[in-house]
């Protein structure tokens, strides 16, 4: 199961055809991950970051405009996904769309 959840995983975070993969790793967490959108714990500072991602709009496959870092972590009970997406605005540079459930932006 935890093979599944991690070729899907980085299935999903691997560029288009035109740009190389970036390399991805999944640390194992020795201390309880708190599921809560702060990335504080110290297993999320791990150097392992996935860095070097591709956009998918406007321009498909080109390198990411802002900075974004994805971390993996494991477990015995699960695989966690922490991600830091950076706004060179800052905060007023994120704006949410609201839409209904799997509704393509």
């Amino acid at each position: 199961m935890r093979s599944l959840a991690l070729a899907l995983l980085v299935a999903l975070l691997a560029p288009t055809a035109h740009a190389e993969a970036p390399p991805v790793r999944a640390v194992r967490g020795t201390e309880p991950v708190n599921v809560d959108g702060v990335l504080d714990e110290a297993v999320w500072k791990n150097e392992f970051a996935v860095v070097g991602l591709t956009q998918q709009d406007p321009d498909q496959g080109s390198p990411a405009r802002q900075k974004t870092e994805v971390r993996l972590v494991w477990d015995d009970d699960a695989l966690y996904v922490g991600a830091r997406m950076y706004d060179a605005a800052g905060p007023t540079g994120v704006r949410k769309l609201l839409v209904r459930r799997d509704q393509l932006l």
